[in-house]
């Protein structure tokens, strides 16, 4: 699962690195990015969902403690930073078309990336 995570974002980094490349150079495996980027639209309501869930499950567990609600929740985490991570390299493709005021597609990018970082930091912790 790892393996396979790690290959989608050197692929998705990758990608981003060629942006600008000419379309000679260019591998056909990149030619994804407008096919993937419209769907950060739909993805970033997953992270959205997994971290709300695990919020709540933290509720929960605040009232009655029980190892398989820590469980859950960590796995609950675990999805929200899978798809936060896919969530945000949607972004990045997307974010690489133009058309965007820069000065909120700053902004919306930081916090984008934040999001996975901070979701990191809370599986860590």
């Amino acid at each position: 699962m790892r393996i396979g995570c790690v290959a989608f974002l050197g692929v998705v980094a990758a990608g981003s690195a060629f942006a600008g490349a000419a379309p000679a150079v260019v591998p056909r495996l990149f030619e994804w990015r407008p096919f993937l980027a419209p769907f950060h639209s739909v993805m970033l309501h997953f992270p959205i969902g997994f971290l709300t869930m695990a919020g709540i499950l933290e509720i929960y567990y605040a009232f009655r403690p029980n190892g398989e609600v820590r469980r859950v929740t960590v796995m609950v985490l675990w999805l929200g930073l899978l798809t936060g991570v896919i969530s945000a390299a949607f972004g990045l493709m997307r974010a690489g078309g133009g058309g965007y005021d820069l000065q909120a597609m700053e902004l919306h990018r930081i916090y984008g990336i934040a999001v996975p970082i901070v979701t990191a930091a809370t599986l860590v912790l």
